[in-house]
C-alpha cells in the first residue's frame, strides 16, 4: 500500500510524456504537409526550409572507334582513316605517325606511307558538349616484294632433274618454303633447290616467299614429266629486249640433240602479259641440225616478262625485258613548240635581210617553208596526245633550223660580170657622161675666147713697138726713113702673112678668125708707110 502513490505518479509522469511526444509530432507534419507562403505567419525564430533540387541525369559516355582501310600493305600505302561513334562528334585531331603532330584536322582523311614500318595511330574527338575521347591503332607499311623464278627444264621424260633459280627483291632477309610435287608437304627452304621427279605427270611446283617485313608471295610453276623425250633444245633466242605492243617478232634457234628425225615443230609462247599470234614450223630436223622458228606476239608487260615456251614435248624459260615507254610532258613540248616557231621566224627575217643584200640565198627559203609544214605537223600531233610523234617532229624541225643557220651563215653575195653592172648603174654611168661633156664644152669656151683675148693684146704691142721704131727713124734720116719705109712696103705683104702663118699654126680651129687679123694688120702697115 505504501508504494500505490509512487505508482500512481509514475504513470501520470509517464502520461505526461507520451502526450507531449503526440502533439510535437503533429505539429511537424502540419508544417511538413502545409508550408506558409507568407514568411510573417511562421513564429519568430523558426527555420526556413527550401525546396529540393533534383539530380541531374547521368551523362551517356563517349565511346570511339578507329577504321583503318587498309591497314597493312606495300608502300607506297595509301590509307583511309574513319571514327566511329555514339555521339555526334564537332572537331577531330589526328596523328598518323606517333610523332604527337597534328597530321589532319578532317572526318575522313587520308594518308600515304612511303617508308615501311609499323605506324601508331591516334585520334581525339571532342563532342558539342565538350566530352572527349581517344582512340589508336596500327598500320603496317612493308617494302614491295617481287620475285623471279626459272626452271630447268619445265618439262622432259622421267626421271627428270629439274634446278629451280630465284631472284626477290623486299626486306631481307626472305624465308623460302618449296612444296615440288602438289603433296602439301614443305621439300626445301633453300632459295635454288633442285628436285628429281620419277614419276611421269604434271606437277604444279609452288613457292612461297616471306620477307622481314611479313610480307608474303607465292608463285606456281608448272612441271611436264613425260615417257617421250624429242631431245630438242634451244639453243638461244632473241631478241631478249622487246617494245611493249603488238605484233612482237621472237626468233628461237632450235637444235636436235637427239638420235632420231623430228617432225612438224611448231612452238607457242606462254607467259603473263604476252599471247602468242602465230608461229612458223620446221617440217623435219634432222639428228645434230639446226633450225629457226619465228612467233609473233602481243607484249602488255611494262617492265619484264616471265614466259615460258613449249616446243613439241619440251618446254623452255624466257626471260624477256620490256622497253619502257619514255613519258612526254605537254607543257614542255608546247614551250619547245613555240621556241622553234620564233626561231623559224627570225630565220624567215635574216633571209629576207640577205636576200635584199645579194646573198645567193634562193634554195635556203625552201628548207625555211619545210620547217613550217613541219611545226604545223607537230602542233596537231600534240594537240591529238600524239607526244611521241610530236617530239620526233620538233627534234627534226630544231635539226633542220641549225642546218638553215649554218647555210645563212656561210651565205656569200652574188658576183656580177661587167655587163651585168652596166646595166644596173647605166643610169649613174650617163649622168657622169652628161656631167662631163658639159663640162668639156665650158672649158672649150673659155679657152678660145682666152686666146683670141691674148691674139688682140699681142697685136697691140707689136703695133706700139713698130710706130716707136718709125718715129726714131724719121728723126734720124728723112730719107733713109723714106727708103726703110718703102722697103717696109715691100716687106709689109710678106710680113703678115708670116704672121698670119704663125697664128695660124698656133690654132688651126681659129682659121678663118685668124686671117682678117693679118688683114688688119697689112692695112695698118700700109697706112704707116703712106704717112
Amino acid at each position: 500500500m505504501t508504494n500505490l502513490p509512487r505508482i500512481i505518479l509514475s504513470l501520470m509522469i509517464l502520461s505526461l510524456l507520451v502526450f507531449s511526444l503526440v502533439i510535437a509530432q503533429n505539429t511537424n507534419d502540419s508544417n511538413l504537409t502545409q508550408p506558409s507562403s507568407d514568411s510573417n505567419s511562421q513564429p519568430t525564430g523558426a527555420a526556413t526550409t527550401e525546396p529540393a533540387t533534383p539530380p541531374p541525369a547521368p551523362l551517356t559516355p563517349l565511346q570511339i572507334t578507329i577504321q583503318v582501310a587498309p591497314a597493312t600493305g606495300s608502300i607506297p600505302l595509301f590509307t583511309i582513316f574513319n571514327v566511329t561513334s555514339n555521339l555526334p562528334i564537332s572537331s577531330y585531331v589526328w596523328d598518323f605517325n606517333g610523332d604527337g603532330k597534328t597530321d589532319s584536322t578532317s572526318a575522313n582523311p587520308d594518308y600515304v606511307y612511303s617508308t615501311d614500318g609499323i605506324y601508331s595511330i591516334k585520334v581525339t574527338v571532342t563532342t558539342a558538349d565538350n566530352q572527349t575521347a581517344s582512340a589508336t591503332t596500327q598500320v603496317i607499311a612493308k617494302t614491295a616484294m617481287t620475285a623471279t623464278i626459272l626452271a630447268n627444264p619445265l618439262s622432259g621424260s622421267a626421271p627428270l632433274i629439274v634446278q629451280y633459280t630465284v631472284a626477290a627483291t623486299g626486306k631481307e632477309p626472305f624465308k623460302y618454303t618449296w612444296d615440288f610435287n602438289n603433296d602439301g608437304s614443305i621439300d626445301s627452304t633453300k632459295q635454288n633447290p633442285g628436285f628429281t621427279y620419277e614419276d611421269v605427270g604434271e606437277y604444279n611446283a609452288t613457292l612461297q616467299i616471306t620477307d622481314a617485313t611479313g610480307n608474303t608471295l607465292q608463285k606456281i610453276i608448272p612441271i611436264t614429266v613425260s615417257n617421250f623425250d624429242s631431245k630438242l633444245k634451244l639453243d638461244s633466242y632473241f631478241p631478249k629486249t622487246l617494245d611493249s605492243g603488238d605484233n612482237q617478232i621472237i626468233t628461237l634457234i632450235i637444235i636436235n640433240g637427239g638420235q632420231n628425225t623430228v617432225k612438224d615443230i611448231s612452238a607457242k609462247i606462254i607467259g603473263t602479259g604476252i599471247t602468242t599470234l602465230s608461229s612458223s614450223s620446221i617440217s623435219s630436223l634432222s639428228s645434230g641440225d639446226q633450225d629457226s622458228l619465228v612467233i609473233k606476239v602481243n607484249i602488255a608487260g611494262t617492265d619484264s616478262i616471265d614466259a615460258k615456251v613449249k616446243i613439241k614435248d619440251k618446254t623452255f624459260p624466257l626471260n624477256i625485258t620490256i622497253t619502257k615507254q619514255t613519258q612526254y610532258s605537254k607543257d614542255e613540248l608546247l614551250t619547245q613548240l613555240t621556241n622553234l616557231k620564233e626561231n623559224i621566224q627570225q630565220q624567215e627575217t635574216t633571209y629576207y635581210e640577205k636576200k635584199s643584200e645579194g646573198y645567193l640565198v634562193s634554195e635556203i627559203y625552201d628548207s625555211i617553208k619545210e620547217s613550217k609544214k613541219k611545226i604545223e605537223s607537230a602542233q596537231q600531233q600534240i594537240l591529238t596526245n600524239k607526244f611521241a610523234d610530236a617530239k620526233i617532229t620538233l627534234d627534226l624541225v630544231k635539226s633542220s633550223l641549225d642546218d638553215t643557220n649554218k647555210s645563212l651563215a656561210n651565205s656569200k653575195q652574188e658576183e656580177q660580170s661587167f655587163l651585168q653592172w652596166l646595166g644596173g648603174n647605166i643610169g649613174v654611168i650617163a649622168a657622169i657622161i652628161t656631167g662631163l661633156a658639159a663640162i668639156g664644152t665650158g672649158l672649150k669656151f673659155v679657152f678660145d675666147h682666152f686666146k683670141k683675148a691674148s691674139e688682140k693684146v699681142s697685136e697691140k704691142v707689136k703695133e706700139k713697138i713698130a710706130t716707136k721704131k718709125d718715129t726714131s727713124a724719121d728723126l734720124k734720116a728723112p730719107s733713109e726713113h723714106h727708103t726703110k719705109s718703102e722697103e717696109k712696103k715691100e716687106e709689109a705683104p710678106h710680113h703678115s702673112h708670116s704672121e698670119s702663118k704663125e697664128t695660124d699654126s698656133e690654132s688651126k680651129p681659129d682659121k678663118s678668125e685668124a686671117k682678117p687679123e693679118a688683114k688688119k694688120e697689112h692695112t695698118s702697115e700700109a697706112k704707116k708707110h703712106k704717112k
